[in-house]
This record gives C-alpha cells, sequence and structure tokens, in this order.
C-alpha cells in the first residue's frame, strides 16, 4: 500500500513538473521573442511554429503576429476572418493602436462579414480570450523611459489547450 502512494505522488509530481515546462514564464518569453524576431526576418512558418502555441495560450504578442500571418496568408492560408478573430483577441489587451485597427477593420466589413466576424471573435474569446487563458493586462512604466505602456501576463501556468485553425473551412461557425 505505501508503495502504491509514494508512486502514485511520483507519478503525479513527474508529470505537473513535465507539463509546466513549456509554461515557463522564462520560456515562454524566449519563445516568444524568437517568434517575434523570426516575424520581422520574414521567416514566417518559424515565427508560426513558435507563436501559434504562444497565441492560443492567450500570450497578445502572439495573437496580434497570427492576424497578420493570416491577413497576408503568410506560411497559412489567406484568411481576413481568421486574422480578424486573432486581432481582436490581441485587441482584448487594451492596446489603443490594435483596437483602433480591429475597428477600423470592422468598420469597413459589410453587414455579412460583420456577422461571421462576431461569430468568430465569440469562439475565439470562449477559447483564447483574457478569461479563459487566464491573462491580465495592466499599464506599466519600463524604466528608464518613462512612457506607459500595457504589460500583459499570463496568471499562472494553467491552459485550456485549442487547435489553431488554419483555413475558414475548418471553423465552427
Amino acid at each position: 500500500m505505501f508503495k502504491k502512494v509514494i508512486f502514485g505522488s511520483l507519478l503525479i509530481s513527474s508529470f505537473n513538473s513535465v507539463a509546466n515546462v513549456s509554461l515557463d514564464p522564462n520560456f515562454t518569453l524566449m519563445q516568444e521573442r524568437a517568434g517575434l524576431k523570426l516575424f520581422e526576418q520574414g521567416k514566417y512558418q518559424e515565427a508560426f511554429e513558435k507563436l501559434s502555441e504562444l497565441a492560443a495560450w492567450g500570450y497578445k504578442d502572439s495573437q496580434y503576429v497570427l492576424a497578420f500571418l493570416f491577413f497576408k496568408g503568410q506560411h497559412v492560408e489567406q484568411s481576413t476572418l481568421i486574422g480578424m478573430g486573432w486581432l481582436a483577441m490581441a485587441a482584448e489587451s487594451g492596446i489603443e493602436d490594435w483596437v483602433n485597427l480591429f475597428d477600423k477593420l470592422y468598420s469597413a466589413a459589410s453587414k455579412s462579414e460583420k456577422l461571421r466576424i462576431d461569430k468568430i471573435v465569440e469562439d475565439y474569446t470562449a477559447k483564447y480570450g483574457m478569461q479563459v487563458q487566464r491573462v491580465t493586462c495592466s499599464k506599466t512604466q519600463k524604466p528608464p523611459s518613462k512612457k506607459i505602456v500595457i504589460a500583459c501576463v499570463k496568471g499562472d501556468y494553467f491552459v485550456h489547450d485549442y487547435a489553431i485553425d488554419l483555413n475558414e473551412q475548418t471553423l465552427s461557425l
């Protein structure tokens, strides 16, 4: 009996340490920075590979870049609809430029396009939104600058893991 309890405890603790490796804050920060750099270098496949998982976990910079990969069809099938879904998720952060861009693109959409965008935003919010992925954003000052920026952080190591839509045929609308 005692051996079963110890084995069970070891199994659970080793599972937890393995499950948390990919969500270590330093690892995810390095992965996101690497993905953003790859995107800036035009290495879209590698950028997508680094950022798509983080975007699904609620990381706002990754969601923003994914929006543009879909808008422009860089390494993924071009989709304004999926791009709008990711841009809406990034705009949850309250970053004014992102919110304004989403609002501008949304207002230019037709009535039927707006209905489809509303559905994807609802679906993505339930999967990748701040609340479900436990992300919080707040205004902060980054020394030595006095500039106020919005910083978003993941509250814990818990994630709901959902697959990324790669084309509009896979959407559940």
